[in-house]
């Protein structure tokens, strides 16, 4: 059976993060993002379908008091798993599928000077942004002592498989993004890294391990998370400054790239 990378493992990419992301020179830009990008990456991981229609979809079940209902009829009926240990199997599968995807994507970024540099930040920063996912969900399993719909335990909310999936997920459809694939393709093979992490939350709710609501929250905070993260860090455009110099019998225009 697949399983994923042990989350000590990001401990250590967070240190290396720093040693693979920062400026080779002094004089070059930050490492750390200016808060200007890290408010445009907070707008735009809060405006992301995949953040705000599960939070939302999350609200309204609550709100209707249906949670328990569901739950109830997935474990109850299997309808696309067939058992409950059929759905905790194919839970830790499908989120290590998402996870081999996202790698996948690492190899498509277009990136012609640097292309292993490159691929070796986004290997850094997403998975510090699949470490963040996790202790966030660790914090709130243990705020909330919400139990588990089998009663196996109180960590019910939220669902790690589905924060850690839909993590995986989110840094994947950036470079997807950021990959010179055509449209079309692009798009179908992000649908796909989305459905890997949906296949995976589902699996938790006929396995009886988490509620809908459970399993949509994990899935808005990490697709939120790793948003957040992936803007903050790996700009996906240069920040380009031109400049016009004159005097001392030369003009000419400067023009700067900075990451």
């Amino acid at each position: 059976m697949l399983r994923s990378f042990p989350p000590a493992l990001y401990t250590a990419l967070i240190l290396v993060a720093v040693l693979v992301s920062a400026p080779a020179q002094a004089g070059q830009d930050r490492f750390w993002p200016t808060k200007e990008r890290w408010r445009k990456a907070f707008r735009t991981a809060a405006r992301d379908p995949v953040t705000w229609a599960p939070a939302a979809g999350a609200a309204l079940i609550g709100l209707g008091g249906w949670d328990s209902d569901i739950s109830d009829w997935a474990i109850r009926e299997n309808p696309v798993f067939g058992s409950n240990q059929n759905a905790i199997e194919w839970s830790d599968d499908l989120r290590t599928a998402a996870h081999l995807a996202q790698l996948a994507t690492l190899f498509v970024v277009a990136e012609p000077e640097h292309p292993w540099r490159s691929r070796g930040r986004r290997f850094v920063v997403q998975h510090a942004a699949a470490y963040v996912t996790t202790t966030l969900t660790s914090g709130l399993k243990a705020a909330t002592d919400r139990e588990r719909p089998d009663r196996s335990d109180r960590e019910s909310f939220p669902s790690g498989h589905s924060s850690r999936s839909f993590s995986y997920a989110a840094s994947g459809r950036r470079n997807l993004r950021d990959s010179g694939l055509p449209r079309g393709v692009r798009e179908g093979l992000g649908i796909g890294l989305t459905s890997l992490a949906a296949g995976t939350a589902w699996a938790r709710v006929e396995a009886g391990k988490h509620n809908p609501t459970d399993v949509l929250v994990g899935a808005a905070l990490g697709n939120f998370v790793s948003v957040l993260i992936n803007d903050a860090f790996l700009a996906t455009k240069p920040d380009i400054m031109v400049g016009l110099y004159l005097g001392g019998g030369e003009s000419g225009i400067t023009l700067v790239a900075r990451w």
